[in-house]
C-alpha cells in the first residue's frame, strides 16, 4: 500500500520518478500549522504525528516489507519524513511507498535556480517538486545519488544534471554520503543544494559537478549565492 495525494506515476524502468504533467496547488495536501516541539532533527522521532500525517502513516506502514530490521527502518523513516512535514511547514508529501525502497515525491518550498536550455535569463523558482528512493543497500553501503528534481524542468546547477542533456533526468549530486544516512538528513541536504547555501561548483570537482555550464555561471556571479540564507527549519519570522 502506498500513499499519494494526486495520480503520481513513481517509478519507471529506470526507478526514476516520473511526473504527468505541472503540479498545481490543487494538488498539493494542506498543512495544518506547525507545532512549536520538536524543533531538531534528533526529536523528530517524539513527535506525536497530528492526525492528517498519522493516517498516511498508517496506510503505508502495512506495505512495509523485507527483513525485519529493514522493515523497522523504513517504519522509523516514514515518522520522521512525516513529523519533518508536519513541524517545518516547508514541504508536502506527495507519494510515499514502502513496500520495497523508501519512496517519496514531496513538494519543497526553496528557491530553485533556473536557466532554459542553459542559456535563458536566469530565474529562481519558488518550489521544487523532488522525487526520493532509498534502497535497502544504502544502509550499508555509502552512495551519492538518492534523488532528482521532477519539477521545474529547467533548473540551472552545478550539482543537478541538466534536463536539456540526455538521459533528461535532473539528479541531485549530494556528493559522498556514509552509509546509513537517515532519509530526514537527505532532506535537509536537498534543501541545502538546491538554494545553494551548500554548493560545489569548481568545475575540476568530477564527483559533485554535473552541470560545467552553470558551474561556470555561479563562479562568475557568487554574489547571487546562496539563494536565501534561511534554514529549514526556522522562518526569518521566528528567529527575529
Amino acid at each position: 500500500m502506498f500513499y499519494s495525494c494526486s495520480p503520481l506515476q513513481f517509478v519507471n524502468q529506470n526507478r526514476h520518478a516520473i511526473l504527468p504533467g505541472n503540479v498545481t496547488a490543487s494538488d498539493r495536501m494542506s498543512i495544518p500549522a506547525p507545532p512549536k516541539p520538536a524543533r531538531t532533527l534528533s526529536a523528530l522521532h517524539t513527535v506525536d504525528l497530528l492526525p492528517s500525517f498519522r493516517a498516511i502513516y498508517e496506510l503505508v506502514a502495512p506495505g512495509a516489507a523485507g527483513p525485519e530490521p529493514w522493515r523497522r527502518r523504513k517504519l522509523s523513516a516514514a515518522h520522521e519524513l512525516l513529523a519533518l512535514t508536519q513541524v517545518s511547514g516547508r514541504m508536502t508529501i506527495q507519494y510515499l511507498d514502502l513496500t520495497g525502497p523508501i519512496r517519496a515525491v514531496f513538494t519543497l518550498r526553496v528557491p530553485v535556480p533556473c536557466r532554459r536550455g542553459g542559456v535563458g535569463p536566469f530565474l529562481v523558482a519558488p518550489a521544487a517538486v523532488v522525487g526520493l528512493t532509498y534502497r535497502q543497500e544504502a544502509v550499508l553501503t555509502p552512495g551519492s545519488s538518492f534523488a532528482e528534481i521532477l519539477q521545474p524542468r529547467d533548473v540551472f546547477h552545478p550539482n543537478v544534471a541538466p534536463s536539456y542533456q540526455p538521459p533528461g533526468a535532473q539528479v541531485i549530486c549530494l556528493g559522498k554520503l556514509p552509509a546509513g544516512i537517515r532519509v530526514v538528513d537527505l532532506v535537509l541536504m536537498i534543501y541545502t543544494a538546491i538554494s545553494l547555501q551548500s554548493v560545489t561548483y569548481s568545475v575540476t570537482d568530477t564527483l559533485g559537478v554535473m552541470n560545467a555550464n552553470a558551474a561556470l555561471f555561479l563562479e562568475a556571479n557568487s554574489s547571487r549565492i546562496p539563494l536565501t540564507r534561511e534554514p529549514f527549519l526556522f522562518s526569518k519570522e521566528e528567529t527575529q
